[in-house]
């Protein structure tokens, strides 16, 4: 139901009729969030694509510091820095690859051990949720002296380091290729194996033996074995998008007709800054934020301090200047719908405005739960489904979980839905002359900017990317930014919060995140009764 405008009405006989229509809006918000909550569960419940219960951090440290004692290593000379990453060509699904998903993870936990009087000796042992080893490096100088045993007697060593270290048997190992690298005071072996558990996921293992201890061991997919369909990183397209934007925001300048909102879009620009640098601070390791001065590992936490100080300034100045040419575009072409500065004449009010949408997005949000679910529990990783994942991965690896999940969530909605709908969309529309056009335009650009090629456009992933994109543009037309933010919070708020619950130790941050976003509605709802009250008090 849409209300008349009622533009030609004094305050005084606004406030009337909102009696009237602000409680049908109200009941028609809460009836289409029951429905979401309803859907939310319906989700949660049947599908669970990922297995329960999840390694912890300390699990996954304790499982590291084994390792290490076998290899004969003093922990208490090293410092130890936790984190979380996601793997984009990982196995995710448990019960279709169990195996791979055990040496082969989509998210696993890395463990960095640093000595804290040679920079140069460093440990990383990468630990999957399931409690396996399935990456371990060692840094070690060419000039460390150690063992020089012949070929036999390293082909024994390491298979028995591979049985104790690892838990991988000789029975389920295939000798490939082997190799030696005279050193100046030892050997260095190197072996590939295949894993003949693997079927048809099969896997290779590369290892690398320094005298008697292993130095070296990593998992990847042999030749022969199935591919898995993924979609590739994007950040390799970050420079020619900030490319595109400087055109774009040029070409605003040039042809706009109201003012460009520069204050206003240094302001979202703050915020996009502080978001990062929240953000990105939150999934920085609580060791990372301990390590002492003078170690090597006092290197590698300025690398990453630096990384998000970069990261946030780009952000800020991007934000900037998409909302303020974004704003000015937005109002050119379609001056009925909200933007982030000016509400439309039919919303009344930023509560009018916030129900409005809320009406909209939910059925929507509600739809595209149920796909995500589809793709997740029985195709390949489809949109939100490897997005979820990798959200996943910096918030296991956060010190404080349930802040950062909500944080993350912000930091992606506002990013995607100021570029792609605010800006790029009018921005399209005034250069093709047709909105039709424009949206499928918007849709294949986003589908590949999210990191989908020409060559895998009609995969479920992409075909996913496509119909999202469609559904919030289509949203900004309707009710404006506000409906294709919420839209965009509601699925990947919902889909993470089941993925956080699905891992087990996750499920709090999950709670959260769920009792964040249908807490917002209601609150919400309740701000406009109180209008409704304070309206009849004062007629």
């Amino acid at each position: 139901m849409t209300s008349p405008d009622f533009t030609q009405f004094t305050r005084r006989e606004l406030k009337k009729r909102a009696r009237t229509w602000y409680p049908v809006l109200v009941r028609s918000m809460a009836m289409r969030t029951l429905l979401f909550v309803l859907v939310l569960l319906g989700v949660g419940v049947t599908c669970r694509p990922w297995k329960w219960e999840w390694l912890r951090l300390d699990e996954a440290a304790a499982i590291s510091e084994q390792f290490l004692y076998n290899q004969g290593v003093k922990l208490d000379d090293y410092n130890l820095i936790q984190a979380a990453e996601y793997r984009h060509d990982g196995v995710w699904n448990a019960a279709r690859d169990e195996h791979g998903f055990g040496y082969a993870p989509a998210v696993g936990y890395v463990n960095r051990y640093f000595h804290r009087e040679r920079q140069e000796d460093s440990w990383t042992i990468h630990v999957s949720p399931a409690g396996k080893i399935y990456q371990v490096t060692h840094d070690l100088d060419d000039l460390e002296p150690g063992f020089k045993p012949g070929k036999s007697e390293a082909y024994y060593a390491v298979m028995e380091q591979l049985a104790t270290g690892l838990g991988i048997g000789a029975d389920r190992l295939t000798l490939l290729k082997d190799s030696l690298a005279p050193m100046p005071q030892r050997n260095d072996f190197y072996y590939t194996f295949r894993d003949s558990l693997g079927g048809a996921h099969s896997r290779l293992f590369d290892v690398k033996l320094t005298g008697k201890n292993l130095t070296y061991f990593a998992v990847r997919a042999s030749p022969e074995a199935v591919p898995i369909m993924v979609r590739p990183p994007g950040a390799r397209l970050r420079l020619l998008a900030f490319a595109l934007i400087i055109f774009g925001v040029f070409q605003i300048i040039l042809h706009h007709r109201h003012p460009i909102s520069w204050k206003r879009g240094m302001w979202w620009g703050a915020i996009a800054m502080l978001l990062v640098v929240i953000a990105r601070t939150l999934t920085i390791s609580q060791a990372t934020l301990l390590v002492p001065g003078g170690t090597g590992a006092e290197d590698f936490v300025l690398r990453v301090a630096l990384a998000a100080a970069i990261d946030a300034l780009q952000t800020g100045i991007l934000v900037t200047l998409i909302v303020a040419s974004g704003e000015s575009i937005s109002r050119d072409l379609m001056p009925n719908i909200s933007t982030l500065t000016r509400i439309a004449p039919s919303h009344r009010g930023w509560t009018g405005a916030w129900i409005q949408s809320a009406r909209w997005a939910l059925p929507a949000a509600a739809l595209f739960l149920m796909i995500e679910a589809a793709f997740g529990y029985y195709d390949e990783i489809g949109g939100l489904s490897g997005e979820s994942l990798r959200l996943v991965s910096d918030i296991m690896g956060s010190p404080l979980p349930m802040v950062a999940a909500p944080v993350l969530v912000a930091k992606s909605i506002l990013w995607e839905e100021l570029i792609f709908r605010l800006w790029l969309f009018p921005l399209l529309i005034f250069w093709v002359r047709g909105t039709l056009t424009a949206m499928f335009l918007m849709a294949g650009i986003a589908a590949y900017f999210v990191g989908f090629d020409a060559h895998n456009w009609l995969s479920a992933g992409a075909a996913h990317w496509v119909a999202w994109s469609l559904m919030a543009g289509w949203l900004f037309m309707r009710v404006g930014i506000l409906g294709a933010l919420l839209f965009h919070a509601l699925v990947l708020g919902g889909y993470l919060a089941l993925a956080l619950i699905w891992t087990g130790f996750g499920m709090p941050a999950g709670i959260i995140l769920i009792t964040i976003i249908v807490g917002t509605l209601a609150v919400a709802a309740i701000r406009a009764e109180l209008l409704v009250e304070r309206s009849a008090e004062n007629t």
